[in-house]
């Protein structure tokens, strides 16, 4: 338990912009990869197919 809470103590201003960036990073990656999931998947029920 001493080292979980040794772990969150330093925390200076710039962590927050870090962890903001992760965040952003993590679900805008993670949008164009649905996105190209979902596109795979409406081609392959789609009646015209697209070479």
């Amino acid at each position: 338990m001493a080292i979980f809470s040794i772990f969150f103590v330093y925390a200076d201003p710039g962590t927050g912009m870090l962890l903001w960036q992760v965040l952003a990073a993590f679900f805008l990656g993670a949008s164009f990869y649905l996105k190209n999931i979902f596109r795979w998947i409406k081609n392959l029920f789609s009646k015209n197919k697209e070479k």
